[in-house]
């Protein structure tokens, strides 16, 4: 049974999506973007209150490279965000340390050796699929600038999970040898989410 005042993010969430957490059946991502979430974190400490299926998410993570609900993967996120991130700042500096941590994993390592952040910048729409099923992802670029557009299912993501995408592009940038780097979101609805990052 979900405890709303333990986790008010996740019931929101929840309470957004049509049909719960069953929602968007033919939405998925890796187990790795729950599995990252969790890492660091006192697992044990945020299982009271959760609904079973998130429960069993954090208890039992599935390996990183099995394909999950999209849903259950925010759904994590945001457990994660009401216990440990609960506002903006917070959020974006715990994604900005996540996404450069990032760098040593195998899994992504591969990923981001690349020579500079506009090769980077123009594969990631491919990488994109690589960790998400279900949404778009369309991106411009220009020099020294890229104009990113997320589309997905009403109110699939929402809320932090949108804002943490700015840092997270942030990270990138610098790790793939980006400097002044600027990042922000453009605009937001329920279906979609813009951002622009410009950097030298």
């Amino acid at each position: 049974m979900l405890d709303a005042s333990r986790y008010p993010m996740l019931a929101d969430y929840i309470d957004g999506l049509p049909g719960g957490l069953d929602a968007y059946p033919e939405c998925a991502g890796k187990a790795s973007l729950i599995t990252s979430a969790l890492d660091g974190h006192d697992t044990e400490a945020m299982l009271d209150g959760l609904p079973d299926v998130v429960r069993d998410a954090i208890e039992n993570p599935p390996p990183a490279g099995v394909w999950v609900p999209a849903a259950l993967c925010d759904a994590v996120f945001f457990a994660v965000c009401d216990r440990y991130y609960p506002d903006e700042a917070a959020v974006k500096q715990w994604t900005y340390e996540r996404t450069s941590a990032m760098a040593k994993n195998a899994l992504y390592k591969a990923l981001l050796r690349v020579p500079g952040p506009t090769i980077l910048l123009k594969a990631s729409a491919k990488a994109h699929g690589l960790f998400q099923r279900g949404t778009r992802f369309d991106i411009v670029l220009s020099k020294g600038r890229a104009e990113i557009d997320l589309s997905f299912p009403p109110r699939l993501h929402v809320g932090l999970n949108l804002i943490a995408n700015v840092a997270l592009w942030q990270a990138l940038v610098e790790i793939t040898g980006g400097k002044q780097v600027e990042s922000s979101m453009v605009s937001s609805t329920q279906t979609r989410a813009s951002y622009l990052v410009t950097y030298q």
